[in-house]
């Protein structure tokens, strides 16, 4: 649900136009499990799968992180921040921010 929730955000700004749709989809499950401090946020098999290798899923997963932060000041993501405000949608848009731009560079160094 946390990533349908990256996603939509996505949809919503033009800057993100610059990805494909695919990249956004990858981007976001990445994202996700990051956020979630899941292991192995990008594995191999995710690796092969898409043909995307980590450090390109990072590029377009640091504009999402950007749009996170954004999602509850900016009035354009109104609408969707509030959907995933609610029960039915597991309230993942309150899931506090774990992760910062810093974790997003040290992933590349590894």
């Amino acid at each position: 649900m946390l990533a349908c929730y990256l996603s939509e955000l996505s949809l919503i700004e033009v800057n993100m136009n610059k990805w494909l749709p695919s990249r956004i989809a990858c981007s976001a499950l990445y994202l996700s499990k990051k956020m979630l401090k899941l292991p192995q946020p990008w594995s191999r098999d995710m690796q092969n799968a898409t043909d995307l290798p980590e450090k390109a899923v990072r590029d377009s997963a640091r504009d999402i992180c950007m749009l996170i932060n954004l999602a509850h000041q900016r009035r354009i993501f109104e609408p969707v921040y509030k959907k995933y405000s609610v029960a039915k949608f597991l309230r993942v848009a309150s899931i506090p921010v774990r992760i910062r731009k810093e974790s997003l560079a040290q992933s590349q160094e590894n």
